[in-house]
């Protein structure tokens, strides 16, 4: 079962809907009710004023939509950076974690194991 304020908003906004073109003030009015009469049962509820669109969530405090960083479009790992004039997502992980590593200390006689060229030989000088 409806409770009575659900039902006192249906009739209402079927009266609304009944009404003829030379009533259009008086439509305007029936409207004006049920939507401020809707929009204030959803404020008492916890939620929005209306209902929230995509990319957007309710501010609770405010009972407005607030826009989501990068609309909501942010896969798992990663954030929304809006460092810049357009916010883009970008990975969540830090990028020099794991890449600035210290040199390996040098292992072999010629100071270090990476592998080398044999020197050049020397040209004969014909003689």
């Amino acid at each position: 079962m409806l409770p009575r304020l659900q039902w006192s908003l249906l009739l209402l906004s079927l009266a609304g809907c009944a009404s003829g073109g030379s009533g259009a003030a008086a439509s305007a009015i029936i409207n004006t009710a049920v939507a401020t009469g809707v929009a204030g049962a959803r404020r008492a509820g916890g939620d929005c004023y209306t209902a929230c669109p995509p990319a957007t969530t309710c501010n609770e405090k405010t009972g407005y939509c607030d826009p989501l960083p990068c609309r909501g479009e942010c896969q798992q790992g990663q954030r929304c950076d809006e460092s810049s004039v357009f916010p883009r997502c970008v990975s969540d992980v830090d990028p020099t974690a794991g890449i600035a590593r210290p040199a390996p200390e040098p292992t072999s006689a010629l100071g270090s194991d990476l592998p080398r060229a044999l020197p050049a030989p020397e040209p004969n000088s014909g003689k």
